[in-house]
């Protein structure tokens, strides 16, 4: 398998980056080890404003460093994820940091040919309640239309949807400094992921 070295706030732990497709993520040593993620996580973010910020007057290689700190954003999360899943929590909290919980996404409806969909819909008496004159998909309108579709199984070829999946919402504590040094932070020794030794940004 592929590796890349994620270095995302902790000059004290090394960890490798997995492939992105869930079957490759894998718990955290312990439910508590989910406040080390929650750190990185709000630096991150942190991290992320400035870059916005700073691409309003420098646009060149902005893109691809947001892209690569979202990139660690989401491991961490499917990583938390996980170690949610495996200790059979819903919400954790940290006091002082913040907490995690975990909710079910619904699945994601793609058009991936509006012209048939628009022939669709016109077929079902359902063009006008959906489409907008210019024409423009109203999204919430159609996916109301589509779950309803899908339990009738008469879901056009035009359209795909993702499977439902759980994610994590996570809540930071207003007291939580942003410039807090990570590395005060006590992060387990051992852990389940592979060549997890030390985090460096």
């Amino acid at each position: 398998m592929n590796t890349e070295e994620l270095s995302v706030g902790y000059t004290n732990v090394v960890m490798t980056e997995q492939e992105s497709s869930t079957e490759h993520i894998k718990a955290l040593e312990d439910i508590h080890s989910i406040e080390a993620a929650i750190a990185i996580i709000k630096k991150i973010n942190t991290d992320v404003s400035s870059y916005k910020e700073l691409k309003k007057k420098r646009v060149n290689h902005i893109d691809a460093k947001i892209q690569f700190l979202t990139r660690r954003q989401d491991l961490l999360k499917s990583i938390i994820l996980s170690t949610l899943n495996e200790n059979d929590e819903k919400i954790v909290n940290f006091p002082g940091i913040g907490k995690v919980s975990k909710r079910k996404k619904k699945g994601i409806w793609t058009v991936q040919d509006e012209k048939l969909l628009f022939d669709f819909l016109k077929e079902e008496k359902e063009y006008d309640n959906i489409v907008e004159d210019r024409p423009t998909i109203k999204k919430s309108e159609l996916n109301k239309l589509l779950e309803d579709w899908k339990d009738l199984d008469k879901i056009p070829n035009c359209v795909i949807r993702t499977d439902d999946a759980e994610s994590v919402t996570i809540t930071f504590e207003k007291s939580f400094d942003t410039d807090i040094d990570l590395d005060e932070i006590p992060i387990p020794k051992k852990s389940s992921l592979k060549d997890l030794d030390a985090l460096e940004f």
